[in-house]
């Protein structure tokens, strides 16, 4: 039995494929190009990895941290039994590859939003010659280019600690941000390279056309991700796709 799971999580693939909405009642998997070797994922949040008392970059994000895709990307599976009440939270193999092919597709449809028309000039863009990797950047934003850990200033974060009125922002450091062009512009012209999506919250209107990007970049406009505030705001969220080159 252990060498059966060995084999299936060797031979297993967990970016086969992403979803497009079909009904009401599922999704239907659409399978990438087989030239498609390599998923890159730049995370420009990697603290929300941590717990928020661990950090020293403010951030909203809390309660899906146990989900944060950087986590679940890059879980391993290890077979060796952890003892102890620790030992019953242990994943299976096949619960660690469905974790990150669920990651994966989160972040495809946080850009793509699963709209048939984009979802088909992806595939479109994905399936030209000597394209051979799929870049993610991942990250806050707002109004802007700015991208990163935070997308601005830190907010006053008021609290009362053993009596004690406290403003914790005190504590926290800004920065941690950069502009995304600069960030694009790092992979737009790699060897394989083709097709880059920006899952960061952005609600403006630049589309990024002006760059003259070798690479097709898929943009999207709108709140994105799954925030504290509300765990279904994902189901509400109204969002496009704005993409470089039509």
């Amino acid at each position: 039995m252990r060498s059966t799971y060995r084999n299936r999580f060797k031979e297993k693939t967990w970016f086969k494929g992403i979803r497009k909405e079909k009904n009401f009642l599922g999704d239907e998997l659409i399978k990438l190009p087989k030239n498609i070797k390599r998923v890159r994922v730049i995370v420009l949040s990697p603290q929300e990895v941590l717990l928020k008392r661990q950090r020293n970059i403010d951030s909203n994000r809390n309660f899906w941290n146990e989900k944060y895709a950087l986590q679940s990307l890059t879980e391993q599976y290890n077979n060796v039994q952890i003892l102890g009440p620790e030992g019953l939270n242990q994943p299976s193999s096949e619960k660690v590859l469905n974790n990150r092919q669920d990651a994966l597709q989160d972040l495809f449809y946080n850009v793509l939003n699963s709209k048939k028309e984009t979802v088909d000039r992806l595939l479109c863009s994905l399936s030209e010659p000597g394209v051979e990797e799929i870049v993610f950047i991942k990250g806050h934003g707002g109004y802007t280019n700015t991208t990163g850990e935070q997308s601005g200033p830190v907010k006053p974060l008021n609290t009362t600690i053993d009596g004690e009125r406290l403003n914790l922002s005190e504590h926290q450091s800004e920065g941690n941000w950069i502009d995304l062009n600069e960030v694009i512009e790092r992979y737009d012209k790699q060897k394989g390279a083709g097709t880059i999506l920006v899952d960061t919250c952005y609600l403006g209107d630049d589309d990024l056309s002006d760059r003259k990007y070798v690479s097709l970049i898929f943009r999207a406009k709108g709140k994105v991700g799954k925030g504290d505030d509300d765990p279904l705001a994902i189901f509400r969220k109204k969002t496009e796709t704005l993409i470089s080159r039509p």
